[in-house]
């Protein structure tokens, strides 16, 4: 899925896989204000917006973090 005109930006890859996956996650969190279920319940994520170098395409993508000390570890779920 690409970005069009009237569609949000995409997060990659196809039906299955780890691009659906991570649309379910963004879907999810936005529909719940930013609260997540199942295995993501009680995590802190955020969706880090970027555009693709070469291609120009928007995606999101959702990353988990946590403190550690005074500095923020950011990973992907």
């Amino acid at each position: 899925m690409f970005v069009t005109e009237s569609s949000e930006p995409t997060t990659g890859g196809s039906s299955s896989g780890v691009g659906h996956f991570n649309a379910k996650i963004v879907e999810e969190y936005r529909a719940n204000g930013g609260k997540l279920g199942g295995m993501f319940a009680g995590s802190d994520l955020l969706l880090l917006h970027h555009t693709g170098a070469k291609t120009g395409t928007e995606r999101v993508s959702p990353l988990a973090y946590q403190m550690v000390g005074e500095s923020y570890a950011v990973f992907r779920p």
